[in-house]
């Protein structure tokens, strides 16, 4: 019995050595800066792990700092290197199951580890596991327990844990080639994953957003339709996704699916939105409480008014995209009328602040970048923007018209 349990334990020894060194090697075949294994391969020196069926479940960290278009090159150009590992690994472990992936790989931002976020929700997973560098063989534990925090800010972090979870499925290919992620066809214009997901971090961002729009699928695809067109000139793969979008969400065109590699892209910019919000959350609590203070009720006709002059529109440069039919529209400040608030100017008269000459519509996305950064954008600049807005250059249908009037009827008691 001695003689047996001594030759399993330097079977699985071999075996955790082997994987190590494949592990390893797959590693600087990525982008990724370090790599982690946890699970029952490390767990009691690897007792637990069964080869036969057991997965090889590894932590990959992006470097510092990496912005959605760099975390999307680096997960996409690991697709290939993952195969081959699964493949390896079959050989090496002599399973005959080729369909079913034998790696499971959570790619992380250092943020994500300090905010103690996990595709599955666990609060503790990265701060009570243990996890072996794979280039030391260090053992420690990762990041830091998820905090309780209020119900806006946790709508935002599980955007976050989907957009992980995604990255994983991304990169669950099997030694056969099977893939977790196909081509999105529809017949919703976005999965509905990725648009509730959306909602939740609008619904999370704006304060005054009303409770049943947390969850609304059609208040998320027009907020990422937005976030797209934000960053639409940035390279042609965001050129595209956004004509691909419009398109998807009854603008003219051919639809065409969305391909993994999009729908990628799409969870990483919403993931990127998110932790700014959890970072503006934490800085600019205190300069928040004069902007509120200086809030009055919008008159509905002021609205119609700018709707209609606005064409429905975000006047942000770059942006122009429809607000859509569920009262996506924001009313902003030009000329902040509180002391500390965004381009305050003592000279303009308190009661004009709601004024519509003062007032310009933008979608949130950019209402929140002019006022984070009023020096960016002054007065003169937003002016600008309002004076070459053109209603009558927009081509309106009975689609436009109906859209219209529901903003209209939506925002008819909402305050800006």
């Amino acid at each position: 019995m001695r003689f047996i349990e001594g030759a399993r334990r330097v079977t699985i020894m071999s075996a955790r050595e082997g994987i190590f060194d494949e592990v390893r090697a797959w590693l600087s075949s990525t982008e990724f800066e370090q790599a982690y294994i946890f699970g029952s391969l490390i767990h009691k020196n690897g007792s637990h792990f069964l080869k036969d069926r057991s997965d090889v479940d590894l932590v990959a960290r992006f470097e510092n700092d990496l912005n959605c278009l760099d975390r999307v090159s680096c997960v996409t150009s690991a697709l290939q290197s993952t195969h081959e590992l699964n493949l390896k690994l079959l050989a090496q472990l002599g399973r005959d199951d080729a369909k079913n992936s034998i790696t499971s790989v959570i790619s992380v931002s250092e943020k994500e580890l300090a905010l103690g976020i996990h595709k599955d929700g666990s609060k503790d997973f990265f701060s009570h596991n243990e996890f072996a560098n794979v280039a030391t063989g260090d053992v420690s534990k990762l990041g830091a327990t998820l905090r309780l925090r209020s119900a806006r800010m946790e709508s935002v972090l599980d955007a976050l844990r989907k957009a992980q979870d995604y990255r994983n499925k991304f990169l669950s290919i099997s030694p056969s080639g099977h893939r977790k992620v196909a081509d999105f066809e529809g017949p919703d214009s976005l999965p509905k994953a990725l648009s509730r997901s959306a909602a939740q971090v609008r619904w999370g961002r704006e304060v005054r957003a009303a409770d049943d729009q947390r969850f609304d699928i059609n208040e998320g695809q027009v907020y990422l339709l937005q976030l797209v067109a934000a960053r639409r000139n940035d390279c042609a793969e965001l050129e595209e996704l956004f004509k691909n979008l419009a398109i998807r969400m009854g603008g003219r065109g051919e639809n065409t699916p969305l391909v993994p590699e999009q729908q990628l892209l799409l969870w990483e910019i919403l993931a990127d939105d998110a932790m700014q919000v959890v970072s503006d959350s934490r800085s600019s609590k205190a300069a928040s409480e004069p902007v509120k203070a200086a809030r009055r009720k919008l008159a509905a006709a002021v609205k119609q008014k700018m709707l209609i002059d606005s064409g429905n529109r975000c006047a942000f440069p770059g942006c122009n995209v429809p607000l859509g039919e569920n009262g996506i529209a924001e009313f902003a400040f030009i000329r902040h009328p509180t002391l500390g608030g965004p381009r305050y100017d003592s000279r303009w008269p308190p009661d004009k602040a709601v004024d519509p000459d003062n007032l310009i519509v933008l979608c949130p996305t950019h209402h929140a970048v002019i006022d984070r950064s009023p020096d960016d954008y002054p007065v003169s600049m937003i002016l600008r923007w309002k004076k070459s807005s053109n209603a009558e250059e927009l081509e309106f249908n009975a689609k436009n018209v109906v859209t219209l009037l529901r903003l209209i009827l939506r925002m008819a008691n909402v305050y800006f």
